[in-house]
């Protein structure tokens, strides 16, 4: 039998310490790369940018999103990274009192490239095209529509109201006389 929906790992947001403790590493990752004091050749010459760290439920492991700052290549950048991981876990380590520190997991953000994405695709001809009836519409427009649909929300109202208390014939003898 499986373990109800609660008890599963992979179900349960962040603790607060948990964020607190991924922010504090990425801080500290950051700093150290700012520093510049890494004794790779790989690493002398790129900019890396820690966008975000995310700790594991027992925090014995710590994922860190890197990417290189201005482009460059992803997998030379996490070979360096895991040449350097031991020096990177202890730098970090001494500006953090953690019982255990965790073991630092290195992988490529592409949330960069996949909001690039999405914004060639808000700014396609295609959405363009389907976003071109609305924008000649002006303020004015939306606002008579408005009104108009609450009208006849109240309108709607009226009648229902009229239909419970027998009031709806008087109502619609005059619209029949013009």
């Amino acid at each position: 039998m499986s373990k109800p929906p609660s008890r599963r790992r992979g179900n349960r947001p962040p603790t607060q310490r948990q964020l607190r403790i991924g922010e504090t590493i990425r801080a500290n990752l950051a700093e150290v790369f700012i520093r510049g004091n890494i004794q790779d050749p790989v690493l002398q010459k790129m900019h890396v940018t820690v966008s975000e760290v995310r700790c594991a439920y027992d925090l014995r492991q710590a994922i860190c999103f890197v990417a290189p700052l201005g482009g460059g290549d992803n997998k030379e950048m996490l070979d360096a990274l895991a040449r350097v991981k031991g020096y990177l876990r202890g730098q970090v380590a001494r500006k953090m009192t953690l019982k255990f520190m965790p073991d630092l997991v290195f992988k490529a953000d592409t949330s960069f490239e996949y909001a690039a994405s999405v914004d060639s695709i808000l700014h396609s001809d295609a959405v363009a095209r389907d976003l071109g009836d609305r924008d000649d519409e002006q303020p004015e427009d939306l606002i008579v529509q408005e009104k108009f649909v609450r009208k006849t929300k109240e309108d709607h109202l009226d009648d229902e109201w009229d239909l419970e208390h027998g009031a709806g014939t008087a109502g619609s003898n005059e619209g029949n006389e013009e």
